[in-house]
């Protein structure tokens, strides 16, 4: 009658019950078991069968929350190789999932931290690896001496080792998808009541786009914040200041992250409205755009005296149609003074009309200084199209020059497009002329010396090449860092090209062959 309530195993049941007659009879024997929690303390405890209890230092490598961002989330630990959930688990909100920087994800626990770098540098081909023997040697040296750092644990790791060691080692070289998963941080989505949306250990998960209706779903409490924070056919500041974020709480510990900010209307009604957003950086984007455009509402009798201080001389309005037509290109410019201007992340009434009040008096000083920057690039690019004509002009019967010519035309308006003016920040924008007559003055010495003219084009083909592979292989999850030493890059090659085919125009900084590929290797270290 109580093998069930000591032991499922017969066998181990009537050892114990034996044993136990021996010293108590039967009432007495039931007397203990009902003191005793009906047998439980028959059962193990964790102590029981641990090697050893770990120390506070030790426990401390294994947090229970980490750091992303600006946010701290909760982690979970499970030894399980095999299974999904094996590892470290960072729990994150899918409201906040977006506000969380992907290469964060990169640095594992100070737990693993060893074991990773371990892996990674063993993982390595041969032709690095047995430049870093031995291997536990070098890991001591990057444990000890290499910091973390903003950017993917990947690009710190390449730029340590070729700082350190002489080592280059690019990211394409690290096994980082051979990793056993329980070295790769899993991240977990949550819903608003905590309940798990989706997982991963690929750092894109946190910019994935979510369905579940749990999320989607409007609850009672986010309905009742939008009726108290939403509002449409704003003109001007009348509204309270604005949070970067509000944490709206329902029923059973849920809760919501949503971000408030301006949004721009469709149409041509002259009012913006406010939101909320479950997605941090389309929210800011927006903002961003609707304090401009709130901006031009408040001050838009100086705005149209703005608008005349960008009109084009008329010698130039004909020289606007590369860029359709007169009328077009002086508005992207008022568009672009309005972005330069006003559009910036204000979230209070008294930020707000402190800047107006700053920005007021020097409008139309700025406005003639972007005015005048801008009619520079357009009548360089005039003048250079216009050499390109004269020359197949004077060669239309050399198929070979008019091939020449027609790749400088296409090469000339992928370096100014349409959209020059919102793609080129000033400090481009200043250059951007000396890179264009540069292209005309290689035509002209082209046409004298083709062959002359092709030996240097070899040398830029090889980085432009090289640009194209870089740009082919970004991928959603790359680092803003990365694309930004890409971006240099090119601007590199445009200054090299003023050096090799132009040098009369001379270059703001010291640029040659072996700088260029010292670049390319830096930004093939990077993950």
């Amino acid at each position: 009658r109580r093998r069930d309530v000591l032991v499922d195993d017969a066998d181990l049941f009537e050892f114990y019950r034996k044993r136990l007659r021996e010293c108590y009879d039967i009432r007495t024997l039931t007397r203990l078991l009902k003191q005793k929690e009906q047998g439980r303390f028959l059962r193990m405890k964790p102590e029981d069968i641990a090697r050893y209890r770990p120390d506070k230092k030790e426990l401390s490598q294994f947090p229970s929350s980490i750091d992303l961002g600006d946010h701290s989330f909760d982690c979970t630990y499970r030894f399980e190789p095999g299974e999904t959930d094996d590892g470290v688990t960072i729990r994150i909100p899918s409201s906040s999932a977006h506000s969380v920087p992907p290469e964060s994800i990169d640095w594992p626990v100070p737990g693993l931290y060893r074991e990773k770098i371990t892996a990674l540098v063993k993982g390595l081909p041969k032709i690095f690896r047995k430049r870093l023997v031995p291997v536990s040697n070098t890991v001591d040296v990057i444990v000890a001496e290499m910091p973390k750092t903003k950017s993917a644990m990947i690009t710190a790791l390449g730029d340590f080792i070729y700082t350190r060691f002489g080592v280059d080692v690019p990211a394409s070289a690290w096994p980082d998808d051979r990793l056993p998963d329980h070295l790769k941080m899993r991240v977990s989505i949550t819903g608003p009541k905590g309940e798990e949306i989706c997982s991963g250990r690929n750092p894109a998960i946190l910019s994935r786009r979510i369905s579940n209706t749990a999320e989607t779903g409007e609850s009672r409490e986010m309905k009742s914040a939008r009726k108290n924070w939403e509002r449409t056919g704003i003109t001007r500041w009348d509204f309270p200041d604005l949070p970067e974020s509000l944490i709206i709480r329902g029923k059973n510990r849920t809760q919501w992250i949503v971000y408030p900010g301006l949004q721009t209307t469709d149409g041509k009604e002259k009012s913006v409205n406010l939101r909320l957003s479950r997605n941090m950086e389309n929210a800011l984007a927006s903002h961003k755009k609707g304090v401009a455009a709130l901006f031009a509402f408040h001050l838009s009798k100086d705005l149209s005296f703005l608008k005349k201080t960008l009109a084009l001389p008329k010698n130039m309005r004909k020289k606007a149609d590369y860029f359709g037509g007169a009328k077009r290109f002086e508005e992207r410019m008022y568009q672009r003074m309005i972005h330069r201007l006003f559009r910036g992340n204000i979230r209070s009434k008294a930020a707000f009309y402190a800047h107006a009040e700053s920005v007021a008096p020097i409008m139309l000083s700025k406005g003639r200084e972007f005015a005048n920057l801008i009619v520079s690039v357009l009548e360089a690019y005039h003048e250079t199209r216009t050499v390109f004509y004269n020359l197949e002009t004077a060669h239309r019967a050399n198929r070979g020059v008019l091939e020449f010519l027609e790749g400088q035309r296409a090469e000339l308006s992928r370096l100014v497009p349409d959209t020059f003016m919102d793609l080129y920040d000033t400090d481009r924008l200043i250059h951007l002329p000396r890179y264009i007559k540069a292209a005309a003055i290689r035509a002209e010495r082209a046409l004298v010396n083709f062959e002359k003219d092709q030996t240097k084009a070899q040398e830029i083909e090889i980085f432009s090449r090289s640009l194209n592979t870089l740009l082919q292989e970004l991928s959603p999850a790359v680092s803003e860092r990365k694309k930004a030493a890409i971006e240099a890059y090119f601007w590199l090659i445009e200054e090299y090209k003023v050096s090799v085919f132009a040098q009369e125009l001379k270059t703001p900084v010291r640029v040659s062959k072996k700088r260029l590929e010292e670049t390319l290797r830096e930004i093939k270290r990077m993950a």
